[in-house]
């Protein structure tokens, strides 16, 4: 029976982090669309923060009150692939994929509405449609993603830009390029923490970061 609960329990996570995700992103979008200035990158960011900082919280909250979660957790929250699954993979594959091609399907549309929301609309582009889209993607490509490897920062921030700046900027190729070098870099990332320290093992989330603040730096100097 506890067998059987657990197989449920792990093929339910990445649906359910998925699905968490979607619900921030429907709160922080809500919440900075309210006022006379409407939705702005700014308020978003803000917003996004806000949200972040009260999540944060009460996850730390949990943990304080239950030394057991914290045992278990600990790890997830460096961010961390050691202990993984094929079962847990198995799991997440579905939401992924259809994460990726919502993401894929709305590439097009996307690079219109990188020319601004006036172009877009006159080349014919559903703005609000595109963007429910686009956040429903993310929902589900960060939360499967979390729900896996914990909260592993820079990946998603370094490898977009190196592509758009090294390669491409059509985002149908620049989509499925970020996924395939983004995991090329984790891997790396991973063998690295696996491998500096030996038999100690860092984090693989603090192997990003060592790599990714300064590159992230760079190129935001770069694009200034």
């Amino acid at each position: 029976m506890s067998a059987s609960w657990g197989q449920v329990l792990i093929a339910a996570r990445p649906v359910v982090a998925a699905g968490g995700a979607a619900a921030m992103f429907a709160l922080v979008l809500a919440t900075a669309s309210a006022g006379r200035q409407g939705l702005t990158p700014l308020k978003v960011t803000l917003c996004g923060i806000a949200l972040s900082s009260f999540a944060a919280a009460l996850t730390s909250a949990q943990l304080i009150l239950d030394d057991q979660t914290l045992a278990t957790i600990r790890l997830w929250l460096a961010g961390d692939l050691s202990g993984q699954s094929y079962a847990a993979l198995r799991a997440a594959l579905p939401v992924f994929l259809v994460g990726l091609g919502l993401a894929c399907a709305i590439a097009g549309r996307l690079n219109a509405m990188a020319l601004g929301d006036g172009v877009a609309s006159s080349l014919g582009v559903d703005l609000v449609r595109t963007r429910r889209i686009g956040f429903a993607a993310a929902g589900l490509l960060c939360g499967t993603a979390v729900s896996l490897a914990g909260p592993i920062g820079f990946v998603g921030l370094v490898v977009p830009h190196v592509v758009r700046a090294c390669i491409t900027r059509d985002l149908r190729l620049l989509l499925p390029l970020s996924a395939i070098l983004g995991a090329c870099l984790l891997l790396v990332a991973d063998l690295a923490a696996r491998s500096l320290l030996a038999p100690r093992e860092l984090a693989t989330g603090a192997v990003t970061a060592l790599v990714g603040v300064p590159v992230f730096l760079a190129l935001t100097a770069r694009s200034r």
